[in-house]
């Protein structure tokens, strides 16, 4: 027997898609405000987390820029031709904060420059709740400073963060260093300074320098002309070479840093940036640059520093300076466990 065809109202069906409407309990409402509250209150005290380690890290470098020595004729390296420049960075972001300024000029210039980042996003992972996630974020970051730098290359190695020590110690951090050094044959290697307090920026500096003097004295590196170090969280031995950092650059350097977001959340790395540019121009005496510092508008770009920046290096300028610097360092250059938090 056929059954009766019914018709239901278009209405019913949507009452049927729409949603139940959920009523909160009072005690379901005082649950979410506690929520909102905690959330809240544990935002505060990350921020007042920041500052507090923000300022005492401000107050270290201050301190050990001011006691270090610069010397009574530091060589001006804007001045300096070069067609080529590796820059070595232990971290993505290194080569904004340590060297970002010299970096802009030699592009600027006309030389090409290659980037060799020697460490990934490792346990300490920014993006949760996978690994993955954080070295997917880390490297768009990277990706989106490097079209404001707009160098010509850039190389990732596989390092985790931290690692850097105990693959200098067996042997294969200088083992990835080495031929890619040959390869690029650069007319400049910009590196970290040993004398910084991150363990990486030091094991990257020893193997950059060790690496660098032996194909130098090999003649395997024909057109270098010297092995520069830079400074982010200490200071070189002796600042013996540095370059006035002009407000175009200072501008693309804090936009560059502005695209490291996974790294502001627990130290304020634009401070940090420009307290080590300024205090090294204090130190260096750079004054106004050709393109002016003082800001005749008050209602100018706001990322543009005032006061002049300038960038300190301590230049190995042959293989035998190269075999001094190494000699120099304590305990055969080995790191300490000192080291700042990042």
């Amino acid at each position: 027997m056929t059954q009766p065809l019914t018709i239901t109202p278009a209405t019913s069906f949507a009452a049927a898609r729409r949603p139940a409407l959920t009523l909160l309990t009072p005690e379901d409402r005082a649950a979410a405000a506690a929520r909102a509250a905690a959330d809240a209150a544990a935002r505060e005290t990350a921020a007042r987390g920041r500052d507090t380690r923000t300022r005492v890290l401000l107050g270290q470098v201050r301190a050990r820029l001011d006691a270090a020595p610069v010397a009574d004729a530091p060589v001006d390296l804007s001045t300096l031709g070069v067609s080529s420049a590796l820059v070595i960075a232990p971290h993505p972001d290194d080569e904004v904060i340590g060297c970002g300024g010299l970096l802009w000029h030699l592009v600027h210039h006309g030389a090409r420059v290659t980037v060799l980042f020697l460490t990934r996003e490792g346990g300490r992972s920014i993006t949760k709740p996978t690994r993955v996630a954080g070295v997917a974020r880390r490297d768009r970051e990277r990706r989106a400073a490097e079209r404001i730098l707009y160098y010509a290359s850039a190389e990732q190695l596989p390092f985790e963060e931290r690692s850097l020590e105990p693959a200098r110690r067996d042997g294969r951090l200088r083992a990835a260093l080495a031929p890619r050094l040959a390869a690029t044959s650069p007319d400049l290697v910009i590196a970290p300074s040993w004398h910084e307090l991150h363990p990486d920026h030091r094991a990257a500096a020893h193997e950059t320098i060790a690496a660098a003097r032996a194909l130098w004295q090999a003649g395997a590196l024909p057109s270098l002309r010297g092995v520069l170090l830079y400074e982010i969280w200490g200071a070189c031995a002796i600042a013996d070479a540095y370059v006035p950092i002009p407000r175009a650059a200072a501008h693309d350097m804090r936009r560059a840093l502005a695209c490291y977001e996974s790294q502001t959340d627990t130290v304020d790395y634009q401070a940090l940036m420009a307290t080590l540019k300024e205090t090294r121009a204090r130190r260096l005496g750079v004054h106004a640059t050709s393109d002016g510092w003082e800001l005749s508008d008050a209602r100018a770009v706001a990322d543009v520093p005032a006061a002049p920046w300038a960038e300190a290096y301590q230049a190995l300028w042959t293989a035998d300076d190269a075999a001094r610097y190494l000699a120099a360092l304590p305990d055969g250059g080995v790191p300490n466990a000192e080291g700042a938090a990042r």
